[in-house]
């Protein structure tokens, strides 16, 4: 696990150098959705934060696999007092099985070294086989470490990929907003411009007593008025495009002119089949199943718990005893068999636990319908409003065209001195509120497919593992 991770983190980062030096700029640079995407999955710093704790969990499952593989301990003893020492040294060798099952084999010597008498050396060789009966016997106690780790790393990595789509929803949403304000600025400097143009004809015709001095004083108005709000959508198109880059793993001076994309569609004609497709495929629908699994084996654990903690013990032993270590050679055995049983009578603790394993189990039974009403819910909006999006998008497009055509009628009227300078300014409001409603209507286009994709879980494919109730 920790070696499909490490590979995984390699993979993201090392696209990093190459990215930042394709991107040293001074300039604009052009860039399209799936671009910016790829970008972001690759040097958003939150991603690569993400990776490392994934790097941290895998480490997490090993160590719990270190339980169950063979040990080699070193044993080296040495002790002095007036008149005597003693030294010892051996090698255990040790293993747990998943079962509960505990055996070691172990070579031991030993000298005792007394002033005035001979030595005494021992060597033996010992087995033993320690086998729990009651409480701690079977996979479902001794593998729990095992099973918590791995669903520990299930949990970040569901996190991981809900993070990823949640990314990749803001960075649609960041650049259909960035080429709206791009799209607004440019509708914002030719309204500048009409402006401009229809100022200095209105103080021709007051020079001329055509027009008051109201309708010069009103076109001015107006044309201060689009010259402010050109600043604002200028410093909020500035303001953006840092936080885009930023997003994207750049530094927040990088500037981006992002490209219109493709207009995403989605056949959603059946509520009860979207939230059929959503349970199949939302990673946190998924990771609350997992928690009531992991509930309903805590409730078997703590019942398990209370029977007595029984152990079988068997130990064989060949030994040898002589002054020399020659002499010590092993040529005696001994065995022995017995039962050890440790465990309180009142069993207050694990009766405790055993209720709140009870509790824990039925809040997250309710947990799960409470998802389960979010999600369908959660559908049903982001339905709704995809298909209001869509419906929207002729109707903006029609205003606009009605709005574009009505101000230019009323310059030519004017110009032809047919009309008056308010209809024009009138006009012109109308014009530019028809166009910030045109651009707000395609950009909520544009981004809603990708959110109804999101509730359903189908924007990315996850990994069959991590989906509710799917195994690879």
């Amino acid at each position: 696990m920790r070696v499909e991770v490490s590979l995984m983190l390699m993979l993201f980062l090392s696209f990093i150098p190459c990215s930042q030096t394709d991107m040293a700029f001074g300039s604009e640079q052009e860039i399209g959705l799936s671009q910016a995407i790829d970008f972001a999955l690759k040097q958003n710093r939150e991603i690569r934060k993400t990776l490392l704790s994934l790097e941290s969990s895998g480490l997490e499952v090993e160590r719990a696999n270190f339980e169950f593989m063979f040990n080699i301990t070193p044993r080296i003893n040495t002790e002095a007092t007036g008149d005597s020492s003693s030294s010892s040294y051996g090698l255990d060798v040790s293993r747990k099985t998943i079962l509960g099952t505990q055996g070691k084999v172990g070579i031991h010597s030993s000298v005792d070294r007394f002033s005035g008498s001979p030595d005494i050396h021992r060597n033996s060789v010992v087995a033993e086989v320690s086998q729990p009966i009651l409480r701690r016997i079977g996979r479902l106690i001794n593998e729990e470490p095992i099973i918590q780790a791995a669903n520990s790393m299930k949990t970040a990595r569901r996190y991981f990929e809900i993070q990823k789509t949640d990314l990749i929803v803001e960075v649609v949403s960041k650049h259909e907003e960035l080429l709206m304000l791009q799209r607004q600025i440019e509708y914002e400097q030719k309204a500048i411009e009409r402006l401009t143009r229809l100022n200095r004809l209105t103080q021709v015709r007051e020079k001329q007593g055509r027009v008051t001095h109201v309708d010069s004083l009103r076109s001015d108005l107006k044309l201060g008025n689009a010259q402010l709000q050109y600043n604002n959508t200028k410093e909020k198109l500035q303001s953006l495009q840092a936080d885009y880059a930023e997003m994207l793993g750049f530094p927040a001076s990088t500037e981006f002119k992002v490209l219109p994309s493709v207009l995403v569609t989605i056949e959603v004609t059946n509520l009860e089949s979207a939230i059929k497709t959503a349970l199949q495929n939302r990673l946190d629908y998924a990771q609350i199943i997992q928690d009531c699994e992991d509930a309903k084996r805590g409730v078997r654990i703590a019942r398990r718990n209370m029977l007595p903690d029984l152990n079988m013990i068997s130990r064989y032993e060949f030994k040898g005893v002589g002054e020399t270590a020659s002499e010590a050679k092993p040529d005696d055995n001994v065995w022995f068999v017995g039962f050890s049983l440790e465990s309180d009578i009142p069993l207050r603790n694990e009766r405790l636990a055993l209720s709140e394993a009870l509790i824990h189990n039925q809040l997250v039974e309710l947990k799960i319908e409470e998802v389960k009403a979010a999600i369908s819910r959660k559908v049903q909006q982001e339905i709704l409003f995809y298909n209001r999006t869509q419906k929207q998008i002729g109707l903006a497009e029609r205003n606009y065209q009605a709005a574009k055509d009505r101000a230019k009628l009323a310059r030519r009227l004017f110009e032809m001195h047919k009309g008056d300078s308010f209809s024009v300014t009138d006009a012109e409001d109308e014009l530019s509120q028809a166009e910030i409603q045109l651009l707000s209507v395609q950009a909520e286009a544009a981004t809603a497919a990708y959110k109804l994709k999101r509730v359903l879980g189908t924007l990315i494919e996850y990994p069959l593992d991590l989906e509710p109730g799917k195994e690879p």
